[in-house]
């Protein structure tokens, strides 16, 4: 009877543990940082300013059953929303790309210079971190 009793409070130890461990995971395995980005957008005719705004998850190296380092969005205010489920750190740039890969862009993490691809031209620019309910 005491075995018993004492397997028994092992194994509820150990799932109490294993439970505590993925509780860990799943609320502290990813980083999320926002940015506002100011730039310009160049087009073939001529350059305009523009603001876009940035989204970025990334997770942390324990997340080791993620296919990838994260996942990013951009917006432009009344224009288009951008989600990207490929991200990758490479040394000082987060490189992200859209799931049909029609869409790319990359944050230097050293001088917060950003450039993307997207539907109507290519944005270059210079980022700030925002909070989230600014």
């Amino acid at each position: 009877m005491g075995f018993l009793k004492g397997t028994l409070k092992l194994a509820l130890g150990l799932a109490t543990l294993v439970i505590a461990a993925f509780l860990f995971a799943i609320f502290y395995g990813s980083t999320e940082t926002r940015y506002s980005c100011a730039g310009e957008l160049a087009d073939a005719q001529d350059a305009k300013p523009l603001e876009v705004y940035l989204k970025l998850q990334l997770y942390r190296p324990w997340m080791f059953w993620a296919s990838n380092g994260g996942a990013a969005w951009t917006e432009i205010p009344h224009g288009e929303l951008e989600y990207y489920s490929k991200v990758a750190r490479i040394g000082d740039f987060i490189h992200f790309t859209s799931y049909d890969s029609k869409h790319t862009g990359s944050l230097s993490t050293l001088s917060n210079a950003i450039r993307l691809d997207i539907r109507d031209g290519s944005f270059e620019g210079q980022c700030r971190r925002v909070e989230p309910n600014q």
